[in-house]
């Protein structure tokens, strides 16, 4: 029997026999190995699949100010654990910085700014409403003073001191006729119980008094000058500032003034004047004894911690009057009494009631000499007069 091989090579051309054989041998060789490499357990030696390697990025620790940004070409590659790793701990600690520093919402900020400028406007139109109220009192209490203080010059100046009563002279001229009995019941008769010395003192103290005022209103400088009480009162318009003990610039102009017209006056009424010269006139009826600045405070309950600091302030204010007095006229430290005491003292005053008038006004307390009284009496308080 012919083989394959013989069939072919008499059909075939010589090439093609060439190869049919080659093919053949390589196959048998191909098997032959196949064969050895099932046998002793060996995996084919065949060509390792070329794979594209994945760059390795590298590890870095995380920064909470940096993002990091996948790029496309990133996003769609499988990425690796290490990588997988880092963009958990990048998301983590942005999460954790918005969680620390919540950005807030503009329209809650915008709300914010809307509400703070309807409460300034508001404040604004509060406080100026207030101080329109307040500038109009005060116009309203300017006026009503004025008003009072012209009232009260009005008086003086209508009703005037009483005329001192002359004695009548002893002569042969012919004396007046009697008056009838009608004529004696329309004149008014004086009180038999009335001492003619206190009666002549009262006059002379009204005298002093109105050439005081008559002093200060030619300087312009409107004061309540009482002249039962022997006092004299700062008007409100030169009021203390509340809570300050030192006189403003008005309180001090008004004390330069009225301390201008006592040293000019308080000579002529006073024991021991330092110059006799200073008196122009005759000397006066009556002497001033004491002089007493009181300074006055706002109401307080006695006990308190405020009642006490009142007093100090009001007794701070009177001696702060005191100092403005002096430092003026110097001439006035020099006046004494018959004592040869300073003829300037200073007190404080607590309002007794919460309702009470003034409480920041500086008051001025004239005290005078008994008449004839030379052996060292006591003095007139103004309730005394």
């Amino acid at each position: 029997m012919k083989s394959f091989t013989d069939t072919m090579r008499n059909h075939l051309s010589p090439w093609s026999v060439f190869m049919t054989e080659t093919v053949s041998g390589v196959l048998f060789v191909i098997v032959i190995l196949l064969g050895l490499s099932l046998v002793q357990g060996r995996p084919l030696p065949l060509t390792d699949k070329i794979t594209p390697s994945l760059p390795v990025l590298p590890t870095v620790p995380p920064n909470h100010g940096e993002v990091t940004q996948l790029t496309e070409v990133l996003a769609d590659r499988i990425l690796g654990h290490e990588e997988r790793m880092f963009i958990l701990l990048e998301r983590m600690n942005e999460k954790l910085e918005t969680l620390a520093n919540p950005a807030p919402q503009n329209e809650f900020v915008a709300a914010v700014d809307r509400l703070g400028q309807h409460v300034a406007r508001a404040t604004e139109t509060m406080v100026t409403a207030q101080t329109r109220s307040l500038e109009e009192q005060s116009r309203g209490r300017d006026l009503l003073q004025g008003i009072k203080e012209q009232v009260e010059h009005l008086e003086g100046l209508v009703s005037g001191p009483y005329p001192a009563p002359q004695p009548s002279p002893r002569s042969s001229a012919p004396s007046l006729p009697v008056p009838s009995p009608l004529e004696t019941i329309s004149v008014a008769q004086p009180d038999t119980e009335t001492n003619p010395e206190i009666l002549s003192t009262a006059q002379s103290r009204d005298q002093f008094f109105s050439q005081l005022r008559a002093s200060l209103t030619r300087s312009q400088l409107r004061l309540f000058i009482d002249s039962k009480a022997s006092s004299i009162t700062l008007p409100s318009v030169l009021s203390f500032d509340r809570g300050s003990p030192k006189p403003g610039p008005r309180q001090r102009r008004a004390l330069t003034v009225l301390a201008r017209e006592l040293v000019r006056i308080l000579p002529c009424h006073v024991a021991r004047p330092p110059d006799l010269s200073q008196c122009s006139g005759k000397p006066g009826a009556v002497r001033v004894d004491t002089i007493r600045l009181r300074g006055q405070a706002a109401f307080a309950r006695p006990g308190e911690a405020r009642f006490f600091f009142n007093r100090k302030l009001a007794v701070a204010r009177a001696r702060h009057g005191l100092e403005t007095l002096l430092s003026s006229q110097p001439g006035l430290s020099a006046m004494k009494n018959r004592h040869g005491q300073p003829l300037f003292q200073v007190e404080g005053h607590v309002a007794s009631r919460q309702d009470a008038p003034g409480g920041q006004q500086l008051d001025l307390l004239f005290f005078f000499e008994v008449p004839d009284n030379g052996d060292g009496g006591p003095l007139q308080s103004p309730t005394d007069r």
